[in-house]
């Protein structure tokens, strides 16, 4: 009876054995499966890496464009309100040369009218002093005409 507890337990220990030899053999192969996945997911990993610092990069990049724009619109937006400072300064004093211009041309044209009125006036009294001066001639004439 020892003899076939022996080989009873011989055979079990060969089936433990086989079974164990089995379970090594997929441990093994799913030993290596998960390492070929590490490697794999691994190199994805470092590939997703280095985008990232790609995209860091060109995200600091594009903000420091950004802002340098922001500055130049900031620049541009000082420019601007200078200019349209400029314009209403220009834009008064138009006004107000015209308001002159139009006083002035105003002026202008009443001192023209009293000129010529002036001017008619003094035709006149030039007509009325040499038509005193022909009377007055005419009665000396007459006067020397008598005395005489």
């Amino acid at each position: 009876m020892e003899a076939k507890l022996k080989k009873d337990l011989i055979r079990e220990l060969n089936n433990e054995l086989q079974d164990a030899r089995k379970s090594h053999s997929q441990l093994q192969g799913n030993y290596e499966a998960v390492r070929s996945d590490r490697n794999l997911y691994s190199e994805q990993c470092n590939k997703l890496q280095q985008e990232v610092a790609e995209l860091k990069d060109k995200l600091k990049n594009i903000q420091s464009q950004n802002f340098d724009h922001r500055s130049e619109i900031k620049d541009k937006k000082v420019d601007l309100r200078q200019q349209r400072d400029c314009y209403e300064a220009v834009r008064k004093d138009r006004n107000k040369y015209s308001e002159n211009l139009i006083k002035r041309t105003t002026e202008v044209e009443d001192l023209k009218r009293k000129f010529k009125e002036s001017n008619i006036v003094i035709s006149r009294q030039k007509e009325e002093i040499a038509d005193k001066q022909k009377e007055l001639q005419s009665s000396q004439q007459m006067c020397t005409a008598v005395s005489d």
